[in-house]
């Protein structure tokens, strides 16, 4: 059986996938601890796909491959997002309040204090991470910030409501300067 690595295997898939199915898994390579191909070496290669079928989908996606993504529909919300038209959020990033750790959340807008979490149904069916969450919503809103959660639901069924509600939000948190 042949068998190629995951740069390879991520140039051969540009012919049957879109650009967002390629930044999915391309986040995926970049990911800490233990990535399997780095930024650049991602970039270098789309550019070196020129004439390949789904370069073009390659060149797209490789400027919006992130290092520290965790997960498929972090990548998808992401994207969502800046598709929109709204400012790229930063990822996966820990905040900090009076020096006590707020915690970590998966995308976020700093200089608004705007968090927004995907709520994927394993943190509403496993009692601990639900709790978890509940703790960790509540830090970031009494040190000032609003959360935005996220499911599927909005994702797919009502992606519109979704991008209004992160954009009042980012109206909001800006006109209060």
């Amino acid at each position: 059986m042949h068998v190629v690595g995951p740069i390879v295997a991520w140039v051969q898939l540009a012919s049957m996938l879109g650009r967002n199915d390629l930044v999915v898994i391309g986040d995926y390579l970049v990911a800490k601890p233990l990535p399997l191909a780095t930024l650049d070496e991602l970039a270098a290669t789309a550019v070196r796909a020129a004439g390949n079928r789904g370069a073009r989908a390659l060149r797209d996606a490789a400027g919006l491959i992130r290092e520290r993504v965790e997960s498929p529909m972090e990548s998808l919300l992401r994207l969502v997002i800046a598709d929109a038209g709204l400012p790229e959020p930063v990822v996966n990033e820990s905040f900090f309040h009076q020096g006590r750790f707020l915690g970590r959340v998966d995308l976020a807008y700093p200089e608004l204090k705007i968090a927004i979490e995907y709520q994927g149904d394993h943190h509403r069916t496993d009692r601990a991470q639900w709790q978890a969450d509940i703790r960790r919503r509540e830090r970031f809103e009494d040190a000032g910030w609003r959360v935005i959660e996220v499911t599927f639901a909005d994702l797919t069924v009502a992606m519109t409501e979704l991008i209004a509600r992160i954009r009042t939000a980012i109206q909001h948190r800006a006109a209060r300067g």
